[in-house]
């Protein structure tokens, strides 16, 4: 920990000696920064993804049990509010899955964008970054 602070000071100090020195211009500076920051923000958007992949993996395995109730629950009469609840269930974790599966599109694009250069342009992203 404390050995991980030092190295960072010391790469700060260097920075700042190469700015103070004026061997590296600002669009240098600026664009060093701008990689850094978006390979950070791909970082983060993959986390996200691979959770909304998960979920999405969980919601089509509910779908799928809530489907053999349903097909359980038909085939043994059940009465009509058993059955409204089942179909309610199902409906709920169909739209759940759906929003899931946009959102895990929309956050492909942002990573495809940023990776590309074209982060700022991406209106996705200004959505992000407006939420954030």
């Amino acid at each position: 920990m404390l050995n991980e602070k030092v190295s960072l000071r010391d790469q700060e100090i260097n920075r700042l000696q190469v700015v103070s020195t004026g061997s590296k211009g600002f669009a240098a500076i600026r664009e060093n920064f701008d990689q850094r920051n978006a390979e950070e923000k791909i970082i983060s958007q993959e986390r996200q993804i691979d959770f909304i992949n998960r979920q999405n993996q969980e919601l089509l395995s509910e779908i799928n049990e809530i489907k053999e109730l349903v097909g359980i629950a038909e085939s043994k009469d059940p009465t009509d509010r058993d059955r409204f609840h089942l179909k309610t269930l199902v409906r709920k974790l169909k739209q759940r899955n759906e929003t899931l599966v946009e959102e895990n599109m929309q956050m492909g694009s942002v990573i495809d964008a940023i990776k590309s250069g074209r982060y700022n342009e991406s209106a996705s992203a200004k959505m992000l970054m407006s939420e954030a």
